[in-house]
């Protein structure tokens, strides 16, 4: 499958793919395209970059977040006070809310978690609730997009994401795939002096307000009885009753409205779990199937 790919690359866009990872894949169409879409050769875009000494997260903040938690609350106007460097350094915080520790800061979000199954009671449901491609998401409705490049790439990259899915709802399992590279290739470029999207301001759009946006979620499902168990980049894992279902639905959607993004949703009967990334769950439904033909 894998040569496969690569063979489908080389053939739809002339890019020798046989000796490249994914990402540099990724990164050859998303080139391919931009230049395609611009009327541009390579040597015009080759050097260019956006660098910048100093990033302050007040710049970076969208302006609707806020927060009605102290706890968090205080945390925003601490993380709006923090000047950080280009090379992601310079600021990380912990802390508690609802008795879960958080770390949060230029590197992004998530869970401090001891070891522990968790295997909800008959009244109870957990699940993982995951924005649906976060940082594409924050890309493109926000148009965080590298400056030097022009909008002109905001609009390639659109294009790309929407190629994916129409080929994903058509069965294209190789452009499907080849697409998804590109999409989910671009955000560690940003961060590269090496690639010509090079632009840490536009990572710290993406990575701060992408967290600050779960923290968002996370502040309004606690106060409706919502036990957070997990949190990571891109998403909540949720522990509630389910008589506050109803009220679940509610706080997502109105959640989704606000922040223009997408939420998914995975049930599980139970989760194991060691570390932040080292866990197992059993999705729900699994006992009853698993000796079915």
């Amino acid at each position: 499958k894998d040569i496969e790919l690569r063979l489908n690359i080389e053939k739809e866009y002339g890019i020798k793919a046989l000796n490249k990872d994914g990402v540099n894949l990724g990164m050859e169409i998303i080139k391919y395209k931009y230049l395609e879409a611009t009327h541009k050769n390579w040597y015009d875009i080759k050097d260019l970059r956006s660098p910048c000494d100093m990033i302050p997260l007040k710049d970076v903040i969208l302006p609707f977040i806020k927060f009605d938690n102290p706890i968090l609350a205080t945390l925003l106007d601490e993380m709006k006070q923090q000047v950080v460097s280009p090379d992601r350094k310079g600021y990380e915080k912990h802390f508690l809310l609802d008795g879960l520790e958080y770390s949060v800061g230029v590197g992004g979000i998530h869970s401090v978690n001891n070891p522990e199954i968790i295997k909800p009671k008959e009244d109870e449901i957990i699940s993982d609730v995951d924005v649906a491609s976060l940082y594409p998401s924050l890309i493109i409705q926000y148009e965080f997009y590298p400056p030097h490049l022009g909008k002109e790439f905001l609009d390639v990259y659109k294009r790309i994401k929407d190629e994916r899915i129409e080929a994903k709802h058509n069965g294209n399992k190789l452009k499907n795939l080849t697409l998804k590279l590109s999409i989910n290739g671009l955000s560690g470029n940003l961060q590269s002096p090496y690639s010509f999207c090079y632009s840490p301001f536009t990572v710290m759009q993406i990575r701060i307000n992408g967290q600050l946006l779960l923290l968002m979620l996370a502040e309004k499902l606690i106060a409706i009885g919502c036990k957070i168990i997990q949190a990571n980049t891109e998403g909540l894992f949720v522990l509630r009753k389910r008589a506050n279902e109803e009220e679940f639905k509610k706080v997502c959607k109105e959640w989704e409205e606000l922040t223009k993004l997408e939420l998914e949703e995975d049930r599980f009967e139970a989760l194991y779990q060691y570390a932040i990334n080292d866990y197992l769950g059993i999705l729900e439904g699994y006992s009853e199937n698993k000796n079915k033909k």
